[in-house]
C-alpha cells in the first residue's frame, strides 16, 4: 500500500516539477533574455524588401533567421518583427561555466604564445580545431622542440577542448559574430566560368572589353552593371583564386574579381520550394582545408543534373552571396551533390553548413546598421 501511495505522488509531482522547469527557464533550451539579461539587435531589412516579407512570410523569415543563429535549439533567443518593420533578435547572456571555459582557454594559451615564435604559435593555433592525427604531429614537434613546454602545451589543449564545446554558444554574446552569421541571404549559385583560351568562349577583344567595364564602373554595382551583359564580374576569395590560372581575372581597388557566365543556361540558382539542401557537412579537401560538402534532395538532384549534363567539360563557379567560395567540375555536381571548398576557416565552413540547412532568406539584412543595445537582467542597474 504504502509502495503504491509513493508512485502516485511521484506521478502527480514530477509533472509538476517538470512544468514548474519548463516555465522557469524557458523549456530545455536555457533561460530567456528576461530572465539573465543578454543582447538585443535590430536590423534594417535592404532596401526595396519590405514588400517581399509579409504575412506568414514573415514567420518564414523569422524561423530561417533563428535557425541560423541556433541550429541546435540550445538557445532561448527570440527573433520577431517590430512594428516599424524592422526584425528584431534578442539573445540571453551564455552561462558563466561558458564563459569560464573561454577565459581559462585564452589565459593558457596567452601564457604558452609568450614561448613560442610567433611561426610556431600560428602553426599550433591553426590545427587546434583540427583532426586528431594533424593536431598531434604539430604538438609533437613542438613538445620535441621545447621540452621545457610540455605541461603548458597539454593545459593549452584541454583548455581548447572544453573551450571548444561551447565556442558556438559564446559567438552569440558578441555582436559582431552575430550579425556575420546572419550576413547575406544564404544564396547559392552555381556559374559557368569562361577560360582563357577556352574554344566558344571570349575573344581576346572580348576579355579586354570585359575588363574595361569592371575598370569603369567599379565593384559597388557590379550586378546592375552585369544584368543585360553575358557575363558577370564576381569578387573571389584569394586561396581560390591561386587555383584558377586560367580564369578571366580583373582587379578592382586592389580587389580580386573573375567573369562567370550570365547566359541562363549556364548558370542555376538555389531557391526555396524547388530543391532544399538535404544535408551539409564540414569536412575537409584533399589538402586538409575545411571543405563543405552538400547534398540536394530528389528534385533539386534532378535539376542540378540536367544543370550539369548541358554544361559538360565546364568549370564551374561556386557562388554564395555573390562572392566565388570554390570551384568545381560538372562530373562533381551530377546526382546531386557538390563540394564547397576554399579559403574557409572553421567558422566559415561551420556558417555555410548552417546558412544552406536553414534556407534562403526572401531578403537581406542591412548589417552595416545594425542597433545594438544591453539587456539588463532583473537586478541589475538598480
Amino acid at each position: 500500500m504504502r509502495k503504491q501511495t509513493v508512485l502516485l505522488v511521484l506521478e502527480l509531482v514530477v509533472p509538476l516539477v517538470l512544468i514548474i522547469l519548463w516555465v522557469a527557464f524557458g523549456s530545455s533550451c536555457g533561460p530567456s533574455v528576461a530572465q539573465v539579461g543578454g543582447v538585443c539587435l535590430v536590423y534594417e531589412l535592404e532596401d526595396g524588401c519590405d514588400a517581399l516579407v509579409t504575412g506568414t512570410d514573415r514567420d518564414r523569415f523569422c524561423d530561417i533567421v533563428r535557425d541560423r543563429l541556433n541550429p541546435r535549439g540550445e538557445v532561448n533567443l527570440e527573433v520577431s518583427f517590430l512594428d516599424d518593420g524592422r526584425l528584431e533578435v534578442l539573445i540571453p547572456h551564455a552561462s558563466l561555466s561558458d564563459r569560464r571555459r573561454r577565459s581559462n582557454y585564452l589565459f593558457q594559451w596567452e601564457r604558452l604564445s609568450t614561448e613560442l615564435t610567433q611561426e610556431e604559435a600560428e602553426s599550433l593555433e591553426a590545427v587546434l580545431d583540427r583532426p586528431g592525427a594533424q593536431r598531434h604531429a604539430v604538438i609533437s614537434q613542438l613538445q620535441q622542440s621545447h621540452q621545457d613546454l610540455w605541461m603548458a602545451l597539454n593545459k593549452v589543449v584541454l583548455a581548447y577542448d572544453a573551450y571548444a564545446l561551447v565556442a558556438q554558444r559564446l559567438r552569440l554574446d558578441d555582436p559582431c559574430e552575430v550579425t556575420a552569421m546572419l550576413a547575406g541571404r544564404g544564396q547559392l549559385e552555381l556559374r559557368v566560368l569562361p577560360l582563357v583560351n577556352d574554344m566558344g568562349d571570349l575573344s581576346d577583344s572580348a576579355i579586354v572589353r570585359e575588363r574595361q567595364r569592371l575598370h569603369e564602373h567599379g565593384s559597388d554595382n557590379w550586378r546592375a552593371v552585369g544584368l543585360d551583359q553575358g557575363y558577370l564580374w564576381l569578387p573571389i576569395r584569394r586561396r581560390v583564386a591561386e587555383l584558377m590560372p586560367n580564369a578571366i581575372n580583373g582587379s578592382y581597388l586592389g580587389d580580386r574579381y573573375v567573369l562567370v557566365s550570365n547566359n541562363p543556361a549556364e548558370y542555376v540558382t538555389i531557391t526555396e520550394g524547388g530543391w532544399e539542401v538535404e544535408s551539409a557537412e564540414v569536412d575537409f579537401d584533399n589538402e586538409g582545408h575545411w571543405a563543405v560538402r552538400v547534398v540536394f534532395k530528389g528534385t533539386g538532384g534532378d535539376y542540378f543534373t540536367n544543370f550539369a549534363l548541358l554544361n559538360m567539360d565546364r568549370v564551374l563557379a561556386v557562388i554564395v552571396d555573390g562572392e566565388i567560395v570554390s570551384i568545381t567540375t560538372v562530373d562533381a555536381v551530377v546526382r546531386g551533390r557538390l563540394a564547397i571548398w576554399g579559403d574557409l576557416s572553421w567558422n566559415a565552413a561551420t556558417d555555410l553548413v548552417v546558412k544552406l540547412q536553414a534556407g534562403v532568406l526572401a531578403c537581406g539584412l542591412n548589417t552595416a546598421t545594425a542597433e545594438v543595445s544591453e539587456v539588463l537582467a532583473p537586478g541589475q542597474g538598480q
